[in-house]
């Protein structure tokens, strides 16, 4: 049960971290992502309280945290007291566990080298773990965070509360939740005995799951304790004969058959990836193609020109052509004449960036005539806004920063900030936005206020092309890496990966979900959970996508010098899709 606001809003006064939001929930107690409001790091808070979890059950495992310190190990960063208990304070995994990353395979496929570097990873825990004389005991997928790096996942083991030192291994179970997980466990463990090669028996099940795509043994937790302790590990035709030996070993019934240390079980990990994969795959591979489907068009609107952006705001659409903004609703049209060319939209449906050559400047829709808020002799700016300021990066002979009220557009606060011109502006809420910046290996997200004020940086380890807002979650985004799309949310902070089967051009926000679009007229539609919806097929080429009103789409096509809108409503099939989910819950 959450604890009141007003209770909550205390603990956060007289503790060094902000809250950003709950991200589980546990036996003993909540656990929140926090900032530290000093040093910006971005950490994990598990709320224990006092009458949920008694102090020596607690202190024992903060003792036997506190001890451990290795990068594929969930690591105790302190202990911070509150009025109604204490927060344990740990490194954050913004990727989840790796069971999320299990339910997502019926949407796309891990490639084999990423899962088994992710079985190397705790075999690497695993090792330093058993170095200090201790079993970890409940070895499973929900016990296994994950962390984003530019090349896949990084795993953490978590979880110590029933881990066992290898002097006191034979002590037995002292109640329920004590004993660990049936799929999981060896057969000794079923009778309150443990050894380091009870966690390599764990190992072997995770392997297997991993690759077969479900556990070994299943069914009601007799069944499944029988079949560990009488049956032989099955064999899977989605598991090349070399891993499947090692799987076999590590799940022997007799301790002493087993893999004796991770190493030993490492070294041979690393030598059957080494002949399996040859050459590099994609990180993610979609399970199966999103079927094409055809829709009938609600209606179309012609253009005397191509459309290269669309935009709604309330009742209002507006497209942008080579030479006007086109305003218009169900019966009326205006056109707005453009200075230039169209570079963006900085508040849409009201405020844009455009120009040419070296004279660009942010122009204001008044009814049919333009206000000019700003000039520049660079076309090396970023802008964006919001109705209350609007927060401008250029580069003339060193980088600026700028923000201003769009009312006083004369009065504006400047700063020299010592990085490179971010590759494009968000706005996060009515004060504050982000500056996205981008490395060969990394994106930094830099947070900045309505005054100009910088704060936090977050490192995000993915090579990042663009982000768009979501249009149904604040502080949520949707971008684009090297070969794939990702979720981005920051209260709380989550990163989820999303296989693509198109080589996406443009993206578009809507109130249902998102859009991604190539120019060849394939759009991929997308649920607000980022899982597949379809895929249509519009003529080419593709201009402009965007979300119309709270079921449908919009998408601009060229033809010759003729610009044309398609409308379509997708009220049935996300219904449909609605309506799936209900019956698979």
């Amino acid at each position: 049960m959450l604890k009141p606001k007003s209770s909550l809003k205390i603990q956060q006064q007289k503790s060094k971290y902000h809250l950003l939001g709950l991200i589980g929930q546990g036996q003993f107690g909540q656990v929140y992502c926090g900032i530290h409001r000093h040093n910006g790091r971005i950490l994990a808070l598990k709320n224990l309280y006092y009458q949920n979890l008694p102090t020596h059950q607690f202190l024992r495992e903060l003792n036997i945290l506190l001890e451990l310190n290795h990068p594929n190990l969930v690591v105790c960063e302190g202990l911070e007291n509150h009025r109604n208990g204490r927060f344990l304070v740990t490194d954050y995994c913004e990727g989840g566990t790796l069971r999320d990353l299990l339910e997502k395979e019926n949407q796309f496929k891990l490639s084999l080298e990423v899962k088994l570097n992710l079985i190397r990873d705790v075999l690497l825990g695993l090792k330093y773990i058993h170095s200090r004389e201790l079993v970890h005991c409940d070895l499973k997928p929900e016990n296994l965070l994950l962390q984003i790096t530019v090349d896949g996942w990084r795993v953490k083991i978590t979880d110590f509360g029933i881990s066992r030192s290898l002097h006191n291994t034979n002590r037995m179970a002292s109640g329920l939740g004590d004993t660990g997980s049936p799929a999981y466990m060896a057969p000794e463990r079923f009778y309150g005995k443990v050894s380091l090669s009870s966690d390599l028996y764990g190992v072997g099940v995770m392997l297997y799951e991993l690759l077969a795509g479900e556990r070994p043994f299943s069914g009601m937790p007799g069944e499944i304790m029988t079949a560990h302790l009488n049956r032989p590990v099955p064999t899977s035709l989605a598991i090349a004969p070399p891993i499947q030996a090692i799987i076999a070993k590590s799940m022997e019934k007799l301790q002493s058959k087993r893999y004796q240390s991770a190493d030993e079980m490492l070294v041979d990990l690393i030598r059957a990836r080494e002949t399996l994969v040859q050459f590099p795959a994609p990180l993610m591979d979609i399970t199966k193609t999103t079927p094409t489907i055809s829709m009938d068009l609600d209606h179309q609107r012609e253009f005397p020109e191509r459309i290269v952006s669309l935009v709604c705001e309330g009742n209002l659409t507006y497209g942008v052509g080579v030479q006007y903004i086109y305003r218009f609703d169900g019966a009326t049209m205006d056109k707005i004449p453009i200075p230039g060319q169209f570079k963006q939209w900085v508040n849409p449906g009201v405020t844009f960036l455009a120009g040419v050559g070296n004279d660009y400047g942010i122009y204001q829709i008044n009814r049919n005539q333009l206000l000019t808020l700003y000039k520049t002799t660079t076309e090396s700016i970023t802008v964006i806004g919001t109705g209350r300021w609007i927060a401008i990066s250029e580069t003339l002979n060193h980088h600026q920063f700028k923000v201003f009220n769009p009312r006083h557009p004369h009065v504006r606060r400047r700063s020299q900030p010592r990085f490179s011109q971010p590759k494009q502006l968000l706005s996060l809420d009515p004060y504050h936005g982000l500056a996205i910046e981008g490395h060969h290996d990394h994106t930094l997200l830099r947070l900045f206020n309505r005054r100009g004020g910088w704060f936090s940086v977050l490192k995000l380890p993915m090579r990042t092309q663009r982000f768009m807002a979501s249009a149904f979650k604040p502080y949520s985004f949707f971008g684009l890496e090297d070969h794939n799309g990702f979720l981005l949310d920051l209260k709380p902070y989550r990163v989820q990966r999303i296989a693509l089967d198109i080589n996406p051009n443009l993206m578009g926000n809507c109130l249902w979900g998102y859009a991604i679009a190539a120019v060849t007229g394939e759009v991929l539609l997308l649920n607000q959970q980022g899982e597949r919806l379809a895929k249509l097929q519009l003529p080419a080429p593709l201009t402009a996508i965007a979300g119309w009103g709270e079921r449908g789409l919009m998408a601009a096509t060229g033809q010759g010098k003729q610009g044309l809108i398609h409308y379509l409503n997708l009220a049935e099939l996300l219904s449909t899709h609605h309506h799936q989910e209900s019956v698979i819950d």
